[in-house]
């Protein structure tokens, strides 16, 4: 019997840019960082800009990741800690939707990366193991996430019966504040997934200002009994300033509608804040582009109603950060812009749960799924077509996915076969593991603290590296934009940066370009 060989795995990696790392942890490769003592695995990974590899034992391996560089039209470390938004285009059924994305394409950046690193380390005789996204057996989350930003008694009803049955898969994120008053709404929502909306106004305050309002609804919300556990920025938009905020206040996690979106959750630089994004496009921004050149919106349950050829004196509260005005029952909607949410769902629900993209929709309740219950029922429909979608609150999927993290996996090839040993298993969750072989992947459960397996008795299926929407720069953004190309830039950089300001242009670009068809 032949002796065991220094691990397969973790990776060990030695001084590499922190998006690394990063990107390893959101693909559930396992990884250590470079120690001190008895070696912990065969590979190391080093940057070769950040200094020489530090010496290696008889057996390891050292990998410089700055090999991959060239691969890229830009430094790929740095894409992935890009905390800067961009917005995109995409066109479907001859409309085309604005999305907020990161400005690197962070997800595709990171499968990119981490295919060229996957070939590297099976060439150099190793083999390439990750811990499954989602609890074994599902292949995919659903999550519909409810903001209600006011109280609207009609509407607030109409979503809570058309989700009637599927609440363990809802989380709602409400102004608790505007809905104090009412306690027939609080006790309805009493037991389920709930957290802060933030009012979108406080994206052009201070941070200590949202930190006093936050504190404020936690009181609130203490008063009447609610556990309020989530917590959406103003606007649905990453600051840099909110993680240590939230540690502050001892928040677990953060949800998002740009940073990341479409992708899975991950922590930013040195916070114990999990951020978990959502599908970049809302329901109000499906129904507010299916109105196309005749825009016409109001705020919903506001009346603050403003027509695009005065889009020049739109007043702050006219337009959220993140989100297109949702048009209410009141609005001049061409005929097919109820319809047009549906067809959107019927196509990207496919592609989002083949591509491991996490189904986490989100959309207003007043003027949006209040008034139109039907597509709620819809997607969830068209989501449950597919058998193996875990229905999941966010705050559940946020506690699935720190269980993850604390997971530990070495491999060892031992007489022909790979010896699994798994640290710190979750106990509320049965763990996944996916074998990677080339461009096939095989998917196992793994039940126990020790596992054999040989990859000859495994079943394989095509693995699927691309996003369902992976979007390209430009080389002139201000010309004629193509599909899936961005058209503006939205920095980041200052918490009192209008943003609104660059959606108004998206719109009126749009607005101005001669009507393309698909």
């Amino acid at each position: 019997m032949s002796s065991p060989q220094l691990p397969l795995l973790p990776l060990i990696l030695d001084r590499v840019p922190g998006g690394l790392a990063a990107a390893l942890t959101q693909e559930g490769v396992p990884y250590r960082a470079w120690s001190l003592g008895a070696p912990q695995g065969r590979f190391v990974l080093f940057d070769s800009r950040r200094g020489p590899s530090r010496p290696v034992v008889a057996g390891q391996i050292p990998i410089d990741v700055d090999r991959f560089r060239p691969a890229f039209r830009e430094d790929p470390f740095l894409a992935l800690e890009d905390e800067r938004t961009e917005v995109y285009l995409r066109r479907f059924g001859g409309v085309e939707i604005p999305h907020y994305l990161d400005r690197g394409g962070r997800r595709a950046v990171r499968r990119r990366l981490t295919d060229l690193l996957r070939n590297a380390i099976e060439d150099a005789g190793g083999i390439w193991l990750c811990l499954a996204a989602y609890p074994f057996p599902y292949r995919n989350a659903l999550n519909v996430r409810l903001d209600h930003p006011l109280y609207d008694p009609s509407d607030f009803d109409a979503a809570c019966d058309a989700i009637s049955s599927r609440e363990s898969a809802v989380s709602h994120f409400f102004q608790i504040a505007k809905f104090y008053p009412y306690p027939e709404a609080l006790a309805r929502l009493r037991g389920l997934d709930l957290g802060i909306q933030s009012d979108d106004d406080q994206s052009f305050r201070r941070v200590p200002h949202i930190e006093e309002d936050l504190r404020h609804d936690l009181e609130l919300a203490r008063r009447v009994g609610l556990e309020l556990v989530g917590f959406l920025p103003p606007g649905g938009r990453y600051l840099p300033a909110l993680p240590p905020l939230l540690r502050r206040i001892e928040f677990p996690h953060v949800v998002l509608n740009d940073l990341g979106a479409n992708d899975l959750p991950f922590f930013p630089p040195s916070s114990p804040v999990l951020h978990l994004p959502a599908h970049a496009v809302s329901l109000q921004t499906l129904l507010a582009a299916a109105e196309g050149s005749g825009f016409r919106v109001q705020d919903s349950g506001i009346g603050s109603q403003f027509q695009t050829s005065t889009t020049n004196d739109v007043p702050h509260s006219s337009l959220s950060s993140a989100h297109c005005p949702l048009p209410t029952a009141h609005s001049s909607l061409i005929p097919h812009s109820s319809s047009f949410p549906s067809s959107y769902f019927a196509e990207i629900i496919p592609q989002k749960y083949y591509s491991g993209e996490p189904l986490f929709f989100h959309g207003q309740v007043p003027g949006g799924w209040g008034r139109r219950p039907e597509l709620l029922r819809e997607l969830f429909d068209r989501a449950e077509d597919h058998a193996a979608v875990w229905k999941t609150t966010l705050s559940r999927f946020a506690h699935w996915w720190r269980a993850r993290c604390e997971v530990r996996l070495t491999v060892v090839e031992h007489d022909g076969f790979y010896l699994l040993s798994a640290d710190h298993l979750p106990r509320d969750y049965r763990l996944g593991v996916t074998y990677h072989r080339g461009r096939h992947v095989a998917r196992m459960e793994l039940g126990r603290r020790v596992f054999r397996f040989s990859p000859s008795a495994l079943a394989y299926e095509k693995y699927n590296s691309e996003p369902a929407f992976r979007p390209e720069p430009t080389e002139n953004p201000a010309g004629d934009p193509r599909p899936d190309r961005h058209v503006f830039f939205i920095h980041q950089g200052h918490q009192d940066r209008k943003a609104d300001h660059f959606f108004l242009r998206v719109l009126r670009a749009l607005r101005g370009r001669k009507k393309s068809v698909a």
